[in-house]
């Protein structure tokens, strides 16, 4: 069990709990949302100045942690059957030499695109010995690119056309083998794990120790958790400090060792782009708060069912709120407004309500329409959220709120992975065209 402690406006929400619940991640999670967005409404309503630079860094930090929990919640519930079966696809370690030189000779084709660098992949790729591959789709690839390369020599003068083709068929071909190793999830994900997190040990020695003993295997699960834990635990201390000057230069130093962890290109393989978030509204003093993606069915007295989360949702309405604030939980009354479909999404005629259409539950589990299906008539507030309102939630909101402030702007498809600006932020919902927008006001 995760031992956690963590300050949010010097309130301080620990777990010290040995039992076995699986609740206490999502605590953490859920907290690590709801810090830099409490922050950002105390900030904004004046109840609480913070320098902007210090609020930004604050929810960058706090993002950070989530990535890391995200990581250690995985490996911590990884078993050592399902290890060793994932990683069993790397039964020989020519295989991983091979694709490595392979990535290596790609990475370099494609970043200098020249006769002189042609000429050398095109000798260099003969040097892989494809009959290590077992996979016929690695294989058959490769045989493929080795066919190709052999025409393009016999051509004696290269060419712009022959460089474009030589490049586009590569990377056609490259993306498959590519596709095909990010269904084999382990390589990817341990990879990213020695690589952000700093275990000291190549890709490559953690598959060969995997497969060469179960007692080392062990082992490196543990060396990566115990990682991860640090790195988590120092997050959490300076995120726990009061945000001022003072503590700029340690909070600068954890964002610059941890970063990467968000800025990685191949994290987005593990992380998937999801995330979650939680908002607060305000309007004349009266508090209304709740979480996205959050189990918090209620039975016909407004408690959650959940007694857990109940208690958890209490701790954080008295710490945070005085005990004023009024929690929003999922109720049939949440509206839908949109079809998702592959271009995008598609405004329905009229709303729904989720107890006339029983679901799809998470279509409705959004945190803003979780307030709003419980306060209908809630208008001229002002919203913070961690994201801007996503393509669901913009009708619901349209001409509703009276300021919408948030860190990060929702986008899709978006690699949140790749967010670097975390400042705090304005919108406006406009309605362009028969479509909703969320748009930046204070660029």
């Amino acid at each position: 069990m995760l031992e956690y402690e963590i300050k949010i406006n010097e309130k301080t929400f620990k777990n010290e709990s040995k039992d076995n619940s699986d609740f206490e991640y999502d605590k953490l999670d859920y907290l690590l949302d709801l810090a830099p967005v409490c922050l950002l409404y105390k900030h904004s309503l004046v109840i609480e100045k913070i320098n902007d630079e210090i609020l930004s860094d604050y929810a960058k930090l706090s993002y950070v942690g989530t990535t890391v929990l995200h990581i250690l919640d995985w490996v911590s519930n990884y078993s050592d059957e399902s290890f060793s079966q994932s990683i069993s696809f790397y039964r020989d370690k020519n295989q991983i030499n091979n694709l490595t030189l392979f990535s290596n000779l790609i990475q370099d084709l494609l970043a200098d695109f020249s006769e002189h660098n042609t000429n050398s992949f095109l000798e260099k790729i003969e040097m892989i010995d494809i009959k290590c591959f077992h996979q016929k789709i690695i294989r058959n690839n490769l045989y493929a690119i080795i066919g190709f390369t052999q025409l393009i020599k016999q051509q004696h003068n290269f060419n712009i056309k022959s460089f474009n083709e030589l490049k586009l068929f590569v990377e056609d071909c490259f993306m498959h083998i590519y596709k095909y190793l990010n269904k084999q999830n382990v390589y990817s994900i341990f990879s990213n794990i020695n690589t952000l997190l700093k275990c000291n040990c190549t890709t490559k020695q953690i598959c060969q120790i995997v497969i060469s003993s179960g007692n080392q295997q062990s082992k490196i699960q543990h060396k990566i958790e115990d990682t991860c834990q640090y790195a988590l635990a120092e997050i959490l201390r300076v995120l726990s400090q009061k945000p001022a000057t003072q503590n700029m230069n340690l909070l600068k130093d954890m964002i610059e060792q941890y970063c990467n962890l968000i800025y990685s290109d191949t994290l987005k393989n593990f992380r998937k782009n999801e995330h979650r978030c939680c908002a607060i509204l305000e309007k004349n003093g009266d508090i209304y708060f709740s979480f996205s993606g959050c189990k918090d069915c209620a039975n016909s007295k407004g408690t959650i069912i959940n007694q857990e989360l109940q208690k958890f949702i209490t701790e954080v309405n008295n710490n945070l709120f005085y005990g004023k604030a009024k929690y929003c939980y999922f109720s049939d009354s949440v509206k839908r407004y949109i079809d998702e479909i592959d271009t995008g999404y598609a405004l329905l005629p009229s709303s729904i309500e989720y107890k006339d259409e029983k679901k799809n539950k998470d279509l409705y589990s959004c945190c803003e329409r979780k307030i709003l299906g419980l306060y209908p008539n809630l208008t001229q507030f002002n919203m913070f959220v961690f994201f801007s309102p996503c393509n669901r939630c913009l009708p619901a909101l349209y001409q509703q709120y009276t300021t919408i402030h948030s860190f990060v702007t929702y986008k899709r498809p978006v690699n949140y992975i790749s967010v670097t600006d975390f400042s705090q932020k304005e919108y406006e919902i406009v309605l362009e065209k028969g479509i909703f927008l969320c748009k930046h006001t204070n660029p």
